[in-house]
C-alpha cells in the first residue's frame, strides 16, 4: 500500500461477510434515547421490528453492532458521556438479545467505543475520547479475538484527533478522524497499524466533509460516509478516495419536514438504494434520481423526540436457527407462542422478513419444528 497523492489511497473492499438470502439479512439500529435496537430490512430499509432488542438496563448508548460467526452479538458502548466510565466498552449479547458479558471495558484501557466490526478471526473497535490526541492521545483502533481474548491497541498515532466510524477495506480500514470544531479527514490504517495517512482531505478537494460518522462500504469498490456537520449528509467516494463515479457525490437528507438531517448511520441496501439514520429519522435515499422516503420519523404529536438513531449494521438471522426464536435450541411451543403473540405487525417472527408476522412465518415455523441446530 503507497501514498498516491494528498488526496489518498488506493484501496479494494474486502468482504466482511458472506451475502446470505434476501430474507435472512437484518439491518440493526440503536437507540439512544430509548437504549434498545430497531430492525430494518437489509433489501428495501422498510421496518421489520422497533423493540427487536428491548431495553435491558444494561445498554445505555450503543452506538453500534457487529455479529460473531455463531451468532451472538457485540455491542459498541461509549456510555452517557465522554471520557472514561465503568459503563463504556464491548458487549456480547446472544442472537436473541440477551446480555451475556463486558468483553472489555475501563480496567482494560477501553473507553468510549464507537464502531465495531467483526472481519476475519478478530473482533476490531475505535476508541473516541473527548482528549484531543498527541502522542500519548488515547484515540485508538483495538482488536481482539472472537472469544475477547488477546484485546491489543494496533493504532495511536498523533494524528487521530478523535475517531469515529471505520470501515474494512483491503489491508485495514477508512477511519472518519475528526469533529465539528476540528478539520475531519478520512484516513487509511493499516490493520497491523504501521501504515496510516490521509485517504481522503476535504480542506485540499473542499468537498464539505465535517464530523464525519459511520463509514461504510459500497458494493463494488469505495465507502459512504455520513457526515453530521457542516455540508451536513451522505458522501460517496470511489476506492482512490475521490467522488464517486456514476453517481451523485452528495446527497442532503431532508427527513419528515424538509428542514434536513444531520446523518449518523449510513449503509447500503440490497436494491442499491442507501440507508440513513439520524436523530429521530430513518429512511432510505435514491442517490441517482435524488428522492426519498421517510421510513420512521420517531417524534410525537408535541414534537418531542421518541427515538435517537446511530449507525447501521447487517446482521445474518439464519445464524442457529431461524425459527428459534427463544434461543432455547429447539423450535417448540414456546416460540409458537412468541409468533401469535406478535400476529398481524412487524417483529422478530418475521421469519421472512417481509414487514409482518403471517400465515407464511407461521408455516416456516412449523416446518423447522423440533429441528434446530442452533
Amino acid at each position: 500500500m503507497t501514498l498516491r497523492s494528498s488526496a489518498g489511497f488506493a484501496l479494494a473492499l474486502v468482504a466482511v461477510a458472506a451475502s446470505p438470502a434476501s430474507a435472512d439479512r437484518l439491518l440493526l439500529v440503536p437507540d439512544t434515547l430509548a437504549d434498545k435496537v430497531w430492525a430494518f430490512s437489509a433489501v428495501d430499509g422498510s421496518l421489520v421490528s422497533d423493540n427487536y432488542i428491548p431495553n435491558d438496563g444494561v445498554m445505555r448508548q450503543v452506538r453500534s453492532i457487529a455479529q460473531l460467526p455463531n451468532g451472538n452479538l457485540v455491542m459498541a458502548e461509549p456510555g452517557t458521556s465522554l471520557g472514561c466510565s465503568t459503563i463504556d466498552g464491548v458487549l456480547e449479547y446472544s442472537r436473541c438479545g440477551t446480555f451475556l458479558r463486558r468483553i472489555a471495558g475501563q480496567a482494560d484501557g477501553v473507553c468510549d467505543a464507537q464502531q465495531v466490526w467483526v472481519v476475519g478471526d478478530s473482533v476490531w473497535f475505535t476508541r473516541s475520547d473527548d482528549v484531543l490526541n498527541s502522542d500519548g492521545g488515547a484515540n485508538a483502533i483495538w482488536r481482539m479475538a472472537l472469544d475477547g481474548t488477546g484485546l491489543t491497541e494496533v493504532a495511536r498515532p498523533a494524528s487521530f484527533r478523535r475517531i469515529w466510524g471505520f470501515a474494512p477495506v483491503a489491508g485495514g480500514f477508512i477511519v472518519a478522524n475528526g469533529a465539528s470544531t476540528i478539520t475531519t479527514t478520512l484516513d487509511f490504517v493499516s490493520t497491523d497499524g504501521q501504515t496510516v495517512g490521509v485517504w481522503h482531505d476535504p480542506e485540499a478537494t473542499i468537498s464539505g466533509v465535517r464530523f464525519a460518522q459511520q463509514v461504510s462500504p459500497m458494493p463494488g469498490g469505495g465507502v459512504v460516509v455520513a457526515t453530521f456537520s457542516g455540508d451536513y449528509g451522505l458522501y460517496f467516494f470511489d476506492a482512490n478516495g475521490n467522488p464517486a463515479a456514476g453517481m451523485p457525490f452528495y446527497y442532503k437528507p431532508l427527513g419528515p419536514t424538509l428542514a434536513g438531517i444531520s446523518p449518523r448511520g449510513v449503509y447500503p441496501l440490497e436494491n442499491g438504494n442507501i440507508l440513513y439514520a439520524g436523530g429521530t429519522v430513518v429512511g432510505v435515499v435514491n442517490p441517482l434520481m435524488q428522492e426519498e422516503v421517510v421510513i420512521v420519523n420517531s417524534v410525537s404529536a408535541t414534537g418531542a423526540a421518541r427515538g435517537s438513531f446511530h449507525w447501521i449494521t447487517p446482521i445474518d438471522t439464519d445464524l442457529g436457527c431461524r425459527a428459534d426464536l427463544d434461543c432455547s435450541g429447539t423450535v417448540d411451543g414456546a416460540d409458537l407462542g412468541l409468533l401469535l403473540g406478535g400476529w398481524g405487525v412487524p417483529g422478530p417472527a418475521d421469519l421472512n422478513a417481509d414487514g409482518v408476522v403471517d400465515g407464511t412465518d407461521l408455516g416456516a415455523l412449523l416446518g423447522a419444528w423440533a429441528n434446530c441446530g442452533a
